[in-house]
């Protein structure tokens, strides 16, 4: 491997786990107030109102499993493949809501504000 790769491959073993931790905490920060976080998916005209309960409980378990599953290492290929495909998903559902309607606080980190300009 050339000194350029080895550098990038490094970089991305260092990265990987900083990036997996915040992901965890920002599930963990969703599942402590479950009700709040629910409240600013309500905000979000591209979700469904009657999905939101059910996704309020579901994306930081999802977020929660996955960045545990990753850190003890269980099937870390999978897991990563699964992290990715989420911050896709939700990269996806919040490019479309900010470009076809008004951009609000994606809750990322637990409760927010209406408005995310």
């Amino acid at each position: 491997m050339s000194r350029r790769k080895d550098f990038w491959f490094l970089t991305a073993r260092m990265l990987a786990p900083i990036a997996v931790v915040v992901f965890g905490l920002a599930g963990l920060m969703k599942a402590v107030d479950v009700y709040e976080f629910s409240r600013v998916l309500k905000l979000w005209i591209v979700i469904p109102r009657p999905m939101t309960p059910a996704l309020a409980v579901a994306i930081p378990m999802i977020e929660v499993g996955l960045a545990t599953a990753w850190l003890v290492g269980f099937g870390r290929r999978a897991t990563t493949v699964g992290i990715i495909v989420t911050l896709l998903l939700f990269s996806t559902v919040a490019t479309w809501q900010y470009i076809a309607y008004e951009p609000v606080s994606c809750g990322c980190f637990g409760g927010g504000r209406r408005g995310g300009r």
